[in-house]
């Protein structure tokens, strides 16, 4: 009984000594450099700032044009204001394909929630769904336990 107790001790001491090195690992990463972002931080980032420019650019025209229709109504009616008037509504359409894109498909957890959502009528989406959960919620660390069972 005592040396079934001394192994489960030695395995249990080395176990946290792996755990304290891998925490202290990652607080001197911190401590090295603690105004950096992870990588799927910075993609995150890279995606927000993708969907504002979007926005921006898309949607000035709408702004554009209302401004200039309400500043000169004598131009409302008049050809070229209606094209340009088309095409900033075809500019605001074209935003939301854009931003729905931007979304759904490079952001992982949006990903995985409209799976979820497509997973209540259509069950061939839940395994996917699955997949994405792993890769979303990717915070088990793996570590070597079962080598010293």
């Amino acid at each position: 009984m005592v040396i079934a107790n001394v192994i489960v001790y030695k395995v249990a001491r080395r176990h946290a000594i792996q755990i304290d090195a891998l925490k202290q690992t990652a607080s001197s990463d911190k401590m090295r450099y603690p105004d950096s972002v992870s990588e799927r931080q910075y993609a995150a980032i890279i995606v927000f700032v993708k969907i504002v420019t979007a926005i921006l650019c898309l949607q000035t025209p709408i702004i554009v044009t209302m401004i200039i229709s309400t500043s000169y109504p004598d131009l409302r009616d008049q050809t070229p204001m209606r094209v340009f008037r088309s095409l900033a509504y075809l500019c605001f359409l074209i935003n939301s394909f854009v931003n729905l894109y931007m979304y759904i498909w490079k952001l992982k957890e949006c990903e995985m929630n409209l799976y979820y959502m497509l997973a209540k009528f259509f069950k061939q989406y839940k395994s996917r769904a699955e997949v994405l959960r792993l890769e979303v919620y990717n915070i088990v660390v793996s570590s070597q336990a079962d080598t010293y069972v």
